[in-house]
């Protein structure tokens, strides 16, 4: 860089300077900050309520989702005993052999 381009950088500089001291003359910057500060408390407050909303929702769906899953195994268990006993043995058995294959080694 020559001596040219850093004095038209630092006058740039210096211009910019003065616009914004000229531009900030007059205004309460501690006020501005204050005010900036407390929309966006508010903000985030507002946001975290409609994730809290939302996630309720959520919550709700999947509640209601495994009370009728529980409902549709308890008719099936009902209808069919000596089926979901099967079952239950064969899964137990599948479940135990995986946990025991991993003790082996």
């Amino acid at each position: 860089m020559g001596m040219h381009e850093n004095a038209s950088a630092e006058t740039v500089i210096k211009t910019a300077a003065k616009d914004i001291n000229s531009t900030l003359h007059g205004i309460d910057v501690e006020s501005l900050m204050t005010d900036l500060g407390q929309r966006l408390e508010l903000a985030v407050k507002r946001a975290l309520t409609a994730v809290q909303t939302q996630s309720k929702a959520y919550m709700n769906e999947a509640e209601a989702r495994v009370e009728t899953a529980e409902h549709y195994v308890a008719d099936q268990v009902r209808a069919k005993p000596v089926t979901a006993m099967a079952t239950a043995i064969g899964a137990g058995v599948l479940l135990g052999l995986l946990l025991s294959s991993g003790r082996k080694r």
